[in-house]
C-alpha cells in the first residue's frame, strides 16, 4: 500500500509531519501511561477480552504493542514505512478475528487518549489537532484497507486449493440464501 493511496483526500503538510515529529519525544515518554488510559477502556469490553483470551496474548504484551505502535506513529509519520506498518497490523488483526468495528473504536481511543494527555501537558493549537487527527486518520486508512486485501488474497488461496472459480463460488453461495 502506498502513502499516497493511504492518505486518501487528507491534507497531510510538511508543517503537520513537523508538528508530529515535535510531539515524538512526549510521546515516547508518555506512551505507557496513554495505553495504560486505553486499556482502562478497553478492559471492560468483553469483546477486547475474548479476543486477547482466544489468542493467548496478555495484558502485558498488549501493552508493549500498543505502545510501540503509537512511538511508531509519532516517530515516522506519514511515509511509506509508517503505512506499511500499519497495513501489517491490520493483517495481524485479521488473522487474531479483530473486526473492523472494533478496530476502528479502538483507534478512536487511542486518537481521544494521545489529545487527553498533549492536552494535559501542554497548549494544543487548531494545526497541532489536526495533525494528531489527520495522522491517526491515515493510519487507521491503512489498517482497514489491509482487512479487504488480505479477505480477497484469502478468497483467492481458498478457490485456488478447492480448484474452482470465483464465479462457481458466487453461485453456490446465492443458491444457499434461497434455501435458508
Amino acid at each position: 500500500m502506498d502513502l499516497v493511496k493511504a492518505m486518501g483526500n487528507v491534507e497531510f503538510t510538511d508543517a503537520d509531519r513537523e508538528r508530529i515529529l515535535s510531539l515524538s519525544p512526549f510521546i515516547k515518554e508518555n506512551s505507557g501511561k496513554i495505553i495504560d488510559e486505553v486499556i482502562s477502556v478497553v478492559a471492560k469490553d468483553e469483546r477486547v477480552l475474548n479476543i486477547l483470551e482466544k489468542n493467548g496474548i496478555t495484558a502485558a504484551d498488549a501493552k508493549r504493542a500498543w505502545m510501540g505502535a503509537l512511538e511508531m506513529l509519532f516517530s515516522e509519520p506519514m511515509n511509506d514505512k509508517m503505512i506499511e506498518r500499519m497495513f501489517e497490523i491490520g493483517v495481524v488483526h485479521v488473522d487474531k478475528e479483530v473486526n473492523e468495528e472494533l478496530v476502528i473504536e479502538a483507534m478512536n481511543l487511542f486518537m481521544l487518549k494521545t489529545l487527553e494527555a498533549l492536552s494535559a501537558h501542554m497548549e494544543v493549537s487548531k494545526e497541532l489537532y489536526f495533525a494528531v487527527v489527520k495522522l491517526f486518520a491515515v493510519a487507521l486508512s491503512a489498517m482497514i484497507t489491509s482487512y479487504s486485501k488480505e479477505q480477497e488474497r484469502r478468497r483467492e488461496a481458498l478457490l485456488k486449493s478447492l480448484g474452482i472459480s470465483g464465479r462457481l463460488l458466487k453461485r453456490h453461495i446465492e443458491l444457499g440464501k434461497r434455501y435458508k
